[in-house]
C-alpha cells in the first residue's frame, strides 16, 4: 500500500510543498502506478482522498493560530512546519495537490 502526496512537480503549488517539507519530489498517482505496474505488482485499488485529509491540516492550522506565541519562540523546524501548513491547504484547495491511496497485490 502506498499512501502519499500526488501531483505534478512542474506545479508551482506541489514544488512549493515539496520544498517545505523536505520531499526530493512529488509525483502524479499516474506515476506511482506506472512504476508498482512496471515492478510487477497488480493494482488492486487507486483512491484519491484529498477530501479525507485536508480537515486534518485545517485543524493543524486552527490549532497553530491558538498556539502562535508558542510558535515563534520554537525552534526553527516547528516554524518552517507550521508555516508550510497554509502552502499545503492552497495546493489542496486549488487541486493541485491531491492525496492518493494505492494498494497492489503480486
Amino acid at each position: 500500500m502506498l499512501a502519499a502526496w500526488t501531483g505534478s512537480m512542474h506545479n508551482r503549488k506541489v514544488s512549493a510543498v515539496a520544498d517545505t517539507f523536505l520531499c526530493p519530489s512529488i509525483q502524479t498517482a499516474e506515476d506511482y502506478q506506472l512504476q508498482i505496474e512496471h515492478a510487477g505488482l497488480r493494482i488492486r485499488c487507486r483512491e484519491e482522498i484529498t477530501a479525507k485529509v485536508m480537515r486534518t491540516w485545517e485543524i493543524c492550522l486552527e490549532r497553530s493560530r491558538k498556539l502562535r506565541a508558542l510558535v515563534h519562540i520554537a525552534p526553527r523546524g516547528v516554524r518552517d512546519f507550521v508555516r508550510g501548513i497554509g502552502t499545503i491547504l492552497e495546493a489542496y484547495r486549488s487541486g493541485d495537490l491531491t492525496y492518493s491511496v494505492i494498494v497492489a497485490e503480486k
